[in-house]
């Protein structure tokens, strides 16, 4: 990165050295860009500049929600499929879905532990046919977060309507 920084200085001040004018804001505009430049390279991780997707040993998970209906019918024989592919994690959409499918995503969390990494959250309720904050639906949010534990999920994310944002922040962090 710094490189790339000394660089843009050597040719800023080589493409200036022919014109015998070089100005303190010529000079404190270049000088300027190449610290803004090397500031804002060093915010990119290292890793990006790796060599290629090939070149590094990366993980790579998949998000359930797109094979929901494979994952009902055959959950064990659906992951052995995507492992088999090289996917690694797995992607837990809304408990809210899988409690509608009749099934609970506990289940998962349990049976196959260490194996996901996130899980997104949303509630319902059916005596009112519509989402409700997390809470004050039908999922069994201790036993989910319990669970969850088991399964390894490190990151949740609230996927429901704004409207229930405050409600279910209160809830999560209360």
């Amino acid at each position: 990165m710094r490189i790339t920084s000394f660089l843009y200085l050597t040719k800023s001040f080589h493409s200036t050295k022919s014109n015998i004018k070089t100005t303190r804001i010529r000079f404190t505009r270049n000088s300027g860009a190449a610290v803004a430049s090397a500031a804002l390279l060093s915010q990119v991780p290292l890793n990006m500049f790796a060599a290629g997707l090939a070149g590094e040993k990366r993980s790579f998970g998949f998000q359930v929600w797109t094979i929901r209906k494979e994952l009902i019918s055959d959950l064990a024989g659906t992951l052995k499929k995507m492992a088999a592919m090289g996917y690694t994690e797995v992607e837990m959409c809304s408990p809210l879905g899988y409690s509608m499918a009749g099934f609970k995503p506990q289940d998962y969390f349990r049976n196959y532990p260490g194996r996901f990494i996130s899980a997104h959250l949303a509630d319902y309720s059916t005596k009112l046919e519509k989402q409700v904050p997390i809470g004050q639906g039908i999922v069994d949010w201790e036993d989910l977060f319990e669970a969850a534990k088991t399964g390894g999920v490190k990151n949740y994310f609230v996927e429901m309507d704004p409207e229930t944002f405050e409600k279910s922040a209160k809830f999560l962090l209360g």
